[in-house]
């Protein structure tokens, strides 16, 4: 890897260096939803479900090495995460994510809790009488 910085990082607004993510595990009750609602309550914070059906904690955060330029002033020295970070990936390459879902607002989340639950607990009460019927 070049310790000299590429045009691309100017091209987008420096948009990785400005939340990160953490996965969550999927939820699957009440009280994993009442404990997302903690991560909520923070400012910056959102809760999303990737195409894929992962769940992640995103917080929007400029990163404190993010030069008012848009470039990283410790670029020869960045973390791993960083290096292995390329133009190939880069989110300026979306001009949207494709969420499954999104969730800004405790209400938001509990909506969608509340409908999820309710599919989940159908399936179940579906698989005890095909069970009991055989």
């Amino acid at each position: 890897m070049s310790d000299e910085q590429t045009s691309y990082c100017r091209d987008c607004g420096s948009k990785c260096c400005r939340y990160f993510t953490v996965p969550l595990g999927r939820p699957e009750d009440r009280d994993d939803f009442d404990a997302m609602k903690w991560y909520i309550l923070h400012q910056g914070v959102s809760i999303y479900i990737d195409r894929e059906g992962d769940w992640y904690v995103n917080v929007d955060s400029r990163c404190t090495a993010l030069g008012d330029d848009g470039l990283c002033r410790v670029y020869a020295s960045r973390p791993e995460i960083c290096r292995v970070h390329t133009d190939a990936v880069c989110e300026k390459h979306e001009a949207n994510y494709d969420f499954r879902e999104h969730f800004f607002t405790v209400e938001q989340l509990m909506a969608y809790a509340e409908r999820y639950l309710a599919r989940r607990e159908e399936v179940r009460r579906t698989r005890s009488v095909a069970a009991k019927r055989a």
